[in-house]
């Protein structure tokens, strides 16, 4: 049995695990996702407190492998990826494995899901890419992707319509970290053009990108032509100083400059922000609630957090979070 942990859910986790024990004694239990790295090592150690195992990184082949040896009877410690316990009881890492090619993992099988069960039962979600290029400040992908990869964009469009076919199903959204970089920016428009040639008609959404220079009026004409109608983008902040101190790419200047380009191309816009940044006055929260205010038009929805501290933010800032 396998889990996908979070920092949120893994005493949840914990929980089903030792219930699972009880009833199936010999089950191999394995945890896996976000949470499992190096940098979060005393979340490894509270996982192997009631998992065999941890994966560290993608796990779709790693755990075709978990299978194959649990099933000959092999040692699970002669794989790669994997936390275990050694004999005192320390977590240890067998190292990293090779990163599976994007473009040969399967799609995800929803055949046994009950779609009418979800609030979006007409809509299913799809990944482009994963990681992202930047290393934002309050963001801890970067310690799971250490840059972006991305499939290209025939692939993706044969996921999209295989799930045309299997689910009747012509509304997708794009759950990637951050969609839109260097990276991605060819395949997507790849992707778009295939749908555009196809003469059918999909909805699709971004749920998260990042402001890029990149982007020009015809690039999002063209996305726009091919059915996409949401994107949300990382804004966090329109202050400048405030951007810059997070590590984003963009200022105030050049994210305007995009909101306003996917709005007048007839895409919905949303943002995230984020407020009670440390270097944030009264002032830069000035600059962003007078942009919204001014600018309400623009924007289908805003997402607001409050700054939280993560692991992330103090490594790599020590001493600028205290408990």
């Amino acid at each position: 049995v396998g889990f996908t942990v979070f920092v949120f859910n893994e005493r949840t986790v914990r929980l089903i695990a030792l219930r699972l024990r009880e009833r199936l004694p010999g089950v191999l239990i394995i945890c896996g996702g976000p949470t499992i790295v190096r940098e979060h090592f005393n979340h490894i150690e509270y996982c192997l407190s009631f998992a065999d195992c941890a994966v560290d990184g993608g796990a779709e082949s790693v755990m075709v492998e978990i299978a194959r040896a649990r099933e000959q009877g092999k040692d699970l410690r002669e794989l790669r990826q994997l936390w275990m316990l050694d004999p005192n009881g320390k977590p240890v890492f067998s190292g990293h494995g090779v990163q599976q090619d994007l473009n040969t993992i399967l799609p995800p099988d929803f055949s046994d899901y009950r779609l009418a069960d979800y609030a979006s039962e007409r809509r299913l979600p799809m990944l482009f890419s994963r990681g992202c290029i930047l290393n934002c400040t309050y963001c801890t992908y970067k310690w799971n992707q250490v840059t972006q990869r991305t499939r290209t964009g025939e692939d993706v469009f044969r996921e999209l319509m295989g799930n045309v076919e299997r689910y009747d199903i012509n509304e997708f959204v794009m759950v990637d970290d951050s969609l839109i970089s260097h990276v991605t920016m060819k395949e997507v428009e790849r992707f778009a053009d295939l749908i555009i040639q196809s003469g059918k008609r999909f909805s699709w959404e971004i749920y998260g990108t990042r402001i890029d220079r990149r982007l020009t009026d015809s690039y999002v004409e063209k996305l726009a032509r091919s059915g996409l109608r949401m994107v949300r983008f990382g804004v966090e902040s329109f202050s400048s100083k405030v951007q810059k101190d997070m590590g984003k790419s963009a200022n105030h200047e050049l994210t305007d400059s995009i909101l306003r380009m996917f709005h007048r191309a007839g895409v919905s816009v949303g943002i995230w922000l984020i407020y009670g940044y440390p270097v944030e006055s009264d002032e830069d929260f000035e600059i962003t609630a007078g942009w919204i205010e001014h600018n309400s038009g623009l924007l289908s929805d805003v997402c607001v957090n409050c700054f939280f501290p993560n692991e992330k933010y103090a490594h790599d800032r020590p001493g600028t979070v205290s408990n």
